[in-house]
């Protein structure tokens, strides 16, 4: 399943008990595993702190991050960064 598609399943609000996820399987490993995913999709100007330091001792961080910053599409918080925080890690590493 694309990413941006488990993205966009993963957001708060939505209903759907009966629809299977296919996540990478680095992510069961992930200190978010179990975590509530509202967690990690926050209203512009929120709080970022609790998602940073989740991210911060999560054992997959270096893959979660690779796996971000490879995929675009990806909304919400991922790998300790922003959507703005990976657009700008992108720019960097294509102005090098």
């Amino acid at each position: 399943m694309n990413a941006a598609v488990v993205t966009l399943l993963m957001q708060p609000g939505l209903d759907l008990p009966d629809l299977v996820i296919e996540r990478p399987g680095w992510q069961a490993q992930g200190a978010c595993a179990d975590a509530d995913t509202s967690l990690f999709f926050i209203e512009r100007g929120g709080d970022t702190g609790p998602a940073k330091a989740l991210c911060a001792v999560c054992p997959v961080l270096g893959t979660c991050r690779e796996y971000a910053l490879a995929d675009p599409g990806l909304r919400g918080f991922w790998a300790g960064m922003s959507e703005r925080d990976r657009q700008r890690s992108r720019a960097l590493a294509d102005a090098a």
